[in-house]
């Protein structure tokens, strides 16, 4: 399990054995309030990449046809 400092955005590993605890203290500023389990990326995020994606797909496609249909 990762963790990340939200001070200094240093990236960690778990503590102890199973490395499923949260380490004490940032390796970085040593910090230790803040070690935040990592997430991945939300879905919003995810959408709206697709969204961009195909706007811009939708566009280049459109260029391409009226260029070639004159």
């Amino acid at each position: 399990m990762g963790y990340l400092c939200s001070q200094c955005h240093t990236r960690l590993e778990g503590g102890g054995e199973s490395k499923d605890e949260p380490p004490h203290r940032c390796t970085q500023c040593g910090a230790e309030a803040g070690l935040e389990k990592e997430k991945g990326m939300p879905p919003a995020m995810r959408y709206f990449g697709f969204v961009v994606v195909g706007a811009a797909v939708a566009a280049l496609s459109g260029g391409i046809i009226s260029r070639v249909a004159g």
